[in-house]
């Protein structure tokens, strides 16, 4: 198709920079068809039976967070196809996304199966922080592509509580410590959060095999793969460069959260093919980071990593 200089579509300027430097204009408006204002029915059966899904949120200095929901199937539901309802127990009690949500009630929503590499993304705006569940009204809704997804088989228990048993709080920094260095250097998934500054905020996945997210002395080195055009992530770090990473340490059961600055690399040199072919990449400087047990127990079998990475 050819699009029309005029024709931005769902973009804002970001996604439309992003896509016309990378030669990617006219798929990015193709693919953004599928961008619509509701669940469509086909979600909602699928949002139903996620026991996985995260939440962009954005602090009182604008930083985005990334932040964990964790429970058995029926924690987060569809209402109707223009609100999507999420059970406040999926969450840890002491997440950053609750003192965000009484400042901030827009939210980047990302629900993904893992064992089936299905993902479906809702932004919105919470109706009522105080409320249970929490009612989300639906601004944006799309499905993913499954590229990227290493495949688990995920056993939750009762969302709520502390996952470990032993009442452990969550640890703060800003210097990242060596567990916190295991957690980066080890992980296969990690999400992202972005905001742009027409209101939208975005919860994303970036998924490789383990060690795709490098660590480069103190600074996040983050791979773009071949995707869907859009640039929805990459397009908000555009306009606005502060975003959040959360990493799920399957084997320890808890979260690695990340917010810090970003900036963005469109000509890598890369011999060894690290980006996947498409010489982009990005980096995130942390500013503060927060690790914390996992709000519901979680037992995860590694099926296989993504026939897609590089």
């Amino acid at each position: 198709m050819n699009t029309r200089p005029g024709d931005a579509g769902p973009f804002h300027e970001g996604e439309l920079a992003l896509q016309r430097a990378t030669g990617e204009r006219d798929i990015g408006a193709a693919n953004g068809r599928i961008i619509v204002d509701r669940v469509i029915p086909h979600a909602v059966d699928f949002i139903a039976r996620q026991e996985l899904a995260v939440m962009a949120t954005v602090d009182g200095d604008g930083r985005p967070w990334c932040s964990v929901l964790l429970g058995p199937p029926g924690s987060f539901t569809v209402p109707g196809p223009t609100r999507v309802a999420l059970e406040r127990a999926a969450a840890r009690p002491d997440d950053p996304l609750w003192d965000n949500l009484r400042r901030d009630r827009r939210v980047g929503l990302l629900f993904i199966e893992v064992g089936s590499r299905r993902r479906y993304r809702v932004n919105g705006e919470v109706a009522d922080p105080g409320a249970d569940p929490l009612v989300v009204a639906v601004r944006e809704a799309l499905p993913n592509c499954p590229k990227y997804i290493t495949r688990r088989h995920l056993t939750v228990g009762p969302a709520g509580g502390d996952a470990n048993g032993d009442g452990a709080g969550p640890t703060v920094g800003v210097a990242l410590g060596d567990e916190e260095r295991r957690i980066i250097a080890g992980a296969d998934v990690c999400f992202v959060a972005s905001a742009n500054p027409q209101g939208g905020l975005d919860a994303s996945h970036r998924g490789g095999r383990p060690g795709f997210v490098e660590l480069r002395g103190d600074v996040l080195w983050i791979p773009d793969y071949r995707g869907n055009g859009m640039f929805n992530t990459l397009g908000n770090l555009r306009l606005s460069p502060l975003a959040g990473l959360l990493f799920v340490d399957f084997a320890g059961s808890q979260t690695l959260q990340l917010t810090g600055t970003t900036a963005l690399d469109l000509h890598v040199d890369d011999p060894d093919g690290r980006t996947g072919g498409t010489g982009r990449a990005w980096t995130l400087t942390p500013t503060a980071w927060r690790r914390a047990p996992l709000p519901a127990r979680l037992a995860a079998e590694l099926v296989d990593y993504s026939p897609f990475n590089p």
